[in-house]
């Protein structure tokens, strides 16, 4: 950080009053205090007339429109917030500074604009900035929440799709199983490919507790529905809870999660869950230091008489996200092993993954989204029916289109498909899963 960069940041931080007074003061003199009811007005017309471009991430919309009544809107606070996060949306940090600065003289108690611009400095590489930028509004007390700091929603969602392989059964029709001499078994139909349609509908709630500047937490719940139509014994029900929270400081930016999950099958409970996270990033959204993150999971299918059959999964992955313009590129590396129970015949795997992912608009306010993924499986002992050790590779590729309708209300439909590689056929398998939903969300 440059010398003068650090005595402007502390020099700007300590005369946040005076600076205040004089912008008043500049106003007065140019004859303008009696026109600010009306120049208010204007710049809440300029705010809304903006929004719809804002939430289709059409930043470049949103930071011409914006420019254009920079001075006018000077000594609006909003204003001033709104298009210093579209220019660090727009990878413009250096011109982003001056409209957050303002941003914070004008409200220093808006924790938001405090959090932009020390993401701008962090974006210039004045780490030392960012952190007094990060820890200049005073934290609140524990356990007091503000109402300004209390955000939830509540979202439902329909869908209709098509689904080419609803069990993800192999295509053979007949598998010869070593272990019992090279007998040639003619598949049930139930365990091959199988093609349908269905309903789906979900509900999510989440909520958000911001305690100061540097910590928040966050609670969700999910309910998701998949109903077959000519397979019902198919049809899934899923159930989530999780709970965790943020923390920034010297140390770094943490983030630390629990989730409980139960997948219900044909009305069966199948499968329960209880997965625990922890995720380092050494500075807060920075394009060059990744995130590590540790994830550690239990799952146990329903075994009826006998003994729980599941496993126990532990994942160390890196990632990170890049912002390109308008556009967001993430990339995520991982790798981890599965302990075996009691009935798992092919024993503990290991596994190693990629993950890319990206974002962005596409036109007016439709965004695109998508991602691609690749997973090598390796298991560590033979399977006992097929005297074979099983190695398997998975491919999936999603993409996808969403559109914000209407204050709330938007349409989502996306294509994803599936190629698992598997030395033994009776894992092999492909599948395509299109659908399109309809949403709308609603919350404070």
């Amino acid at each position: 950080m440059t010398v003068a960069r650090s005595e402007h940041c502390n020099r700007h931080c300590m005369e946040r009053p005076w600076k205040l007074m004089l912008l008043r003061l500049l106003w007065c003199c140019a004859g303008m205090l009696q026109a600010l009811p009306a120049m208010a007005g204007m710049c809440e017309e300029v705010l809304d007339s903006i929004e719809t471009d804002w939430h289709a991430g059409k930043v470049s919309e949103v930071v011409h429109i914006l420019q254009q009544q920079e001075l006018q809107c000077a000594d609006r606070p909003r204003n001033n917030l709104v298009l210093g996060e579209a220019l660090l949306m727009a990878g413009q940090p250096a011109d982003a500074l001056l409209p957050l600065e303002r941003a914070v003289t004008l409200a220093p108690e808006e924790k938001a604009g405090w959090r932009a611009l020390a993401q701008a400095w962090l974006l210039l590489g004045d780490h030392e900035a960012a952190q007094q930028a990060l820890h200049s509004t005073p934290a609140l007390p524990t356990g007091l929440i503000r109402g300004s700091d209390l955000h939830w929603g509540v979202g439902l969602e329909a869908e209709r799709g098509h689904d080419s392989n609803a069990n993800q059964g192999t295509s053979a029709t007949s598998i010869t199983v070593p272990a019992l001499g090279n007998i040639l078994f003619r598949l049930n139909p139930l365990s091959r490919q199988n093609a349908d349609d269905y309903w789906a509908d979900s509900v999510h709630a989440n909520g958000q507790w911001i305690l100061s500047p540097a910590m928040d937490l966050h609670l969700s719940a999910g309910d998701t529905h998949r109903n077959y139509d000519d397979l019902h014994i198919f049809s899934t029900e899923d159930r989530s809870v999780s709970a965790g929270g943020n923390y920034s400081g010297y140390a770094g930016a943490w983030s630390a999660g629990m989730q409980y999950e139960q997948l219900l099958q044909a009305g069966q409970l199948a499968r329960r869950s209880v997965t625990a996270s922890l995720n380092w990033q050494a500075v807060r959204n920075s394009p060059v230091w990744p995130v590590i993150g540790i994830d550690i999971g239990s799952y146990r299918f329903a075994g009826g008489m006998q003994a729980p059959d599941g496993f126990n999964e532990h994942v160390l992955s890196v990632s990170n996200a890049i912002v390109l313009g308008s556009c967001s590129i993430g990339w995520a590396v991982l790798t981890g092993r599965d302990l075996a129970t009691v009935r798992r015949a092919d024993g503990d795997r290991d596994m190693l993954g990629m993950r890319l992912m990206a974002s962005g608009p596409l036109f007016r306010n439709i965004d695109w989204f998508g991602w691609l993924g690749h997973v090598d499986s390796h298991y560590h002992h033979p399977n006992p029916a097929f005297l074979d050790t099983r190695h398997e590779t998975l491919e999936d590729l999603t993409v996808g289109l969403n559109w914000p309708v209407y204050r709330g209300w938007s349409i989502q439909g996306q294509v994803s498909l599936s190629r698992q590689r598997s030395n033994i056929r009776l894992f092999d398998y492909r599948r395509t899963d299109s659908n399109l939903g309809i949403r709308y969300d609603f919350g404070s």
